[in-house]
């Protein structure tokens, strides 16, 4: 892989980590489906639309734009990748360039590449695999647990006070 195609991986990755999420979504009713169906999915929003046109452009998914929900704020735009092969193309480029979403990512790319077709659709998939599918949605929904909101006003420092 020469330099320009590392450092435009490692800067979509960057991307990721910072403004995306990579998830594993259940999908529980589908007139069809006895089990639940798993997707992974990576997606990032931003009120810039180029990098994710770029984004859409390297690994295919789909950009769309969110309502403008007041007056004066800028639209909101997201790249979205699911399905099994298109994910796990994008994330085996990305995955040596992640930092702080490299286990999610981990979880979804060991979903999708140990997969289990099962032998009929209408029957769902064995109680192994699920429980194997369910597994991986559990961890990577407790990884991409938010907890406390980050704020930026200083712990005991008194106003007017200089920090030396």
């Amino acid at each position: 892989m020469d330099n320009q195609r590392q450092t435009e991986l490692a800067y979509y990755a960057g991307l990721i980590d910072g403004e995306g999420s990579i998830i594993i979504a259940k999908q529980t009713s589908h007139p069809t489906r006895k089990t639940p169906m798993h997707v992974g999915i990576l997606q990032v929003g931003m009120v810039t639309r180029e990098p994710l046109d770029d984004l859409q452009r390297l690994f295919g998914g789909s950009v769309r734009v969110d309502k403008v929900r007041a007056p004066g704020y800028r639209p909101m735009y997201r790249w979205a990748c699911t399905g099994r092969n298109i994910t796990t193309r994008a994330l085996l480029q990305l995955y040596p360039f992640l930092r702080v979403k490299k286990p999610q990512a981990q979880r979804v790319l060991d979903l999708n590449l140990n997969w289990l077709t099962p032998v009929r659709r209408d029957c769902g998939v064995s109680p192994v695999e699920l429980q194997r599918r369910e597994a991986l949605y559990r961890e990577v929904r407790q990884l991409n647990v938010v907890g406390v909101a980050a704020t930026t006003k200083r712990e005991s420092v008194r106003e007017h006070e200089a920090i030396v």
